[in-house]
C-alpha cells in the first residue's frame, strides 16, 4: 500500500521545529499544530512523495544508524499515528 501525506496540511519549520499546520479549510478536527521529532520530518519528506513502508525502511536504513527492526517499528508507528490523526492517505 501507498501512503501520501494529506494535501490538507503541510509541514513548515517554526524556530528551528518541524510542525504539521492545516492549510485548508477541510481540517474540521485540527486546532493548532503537530511537532515531528526525532526521523518524523525525515519520514515526512519521504511520504509526501508517497511511498510504500517497505520503501522508506529502505530509506531510513540509507540514511540513519539503525537496526533494521528499530527502523521499521518506528515508521510503523509513525504512519499508524499520522492515518489516526488524518495526516496520511492511502493510495492504490
Amino acid at each position: 500500500m501507498i501512503y501520501k501525506t494529506n494535501p490538507d496540511y503541510s509541514a513548515q519549520n517554526v524556530s528551528g521545529l518541524t510542525v504539521i499546520i492545516p492549510i485548508s479549510e477541510n481540517c474540521p478536527k485540527f486546532n493548532g499544530m503537530m511537532k515531528l521529532t526525532g526521523i518524523g520530518p525525515f519520514l515526512w519528506d519521504v511520504f509526501s512523495k508517497g511511498s510504500t513502508i517497505e520503501n522508506a525502511h529502505f530509506k531510513v536504513l540509507e540514511n540513519y544508524d539503525v537496526s533494521a527492526e528499530q527502523a521499521k517499528k518506528d515508521i510503523n508507528e509513525f504512519v499508524s499515528s499520522m492515518l489516526d490523526a488524518n495526516l496520511f492517505i492511502t493510495m492504490n
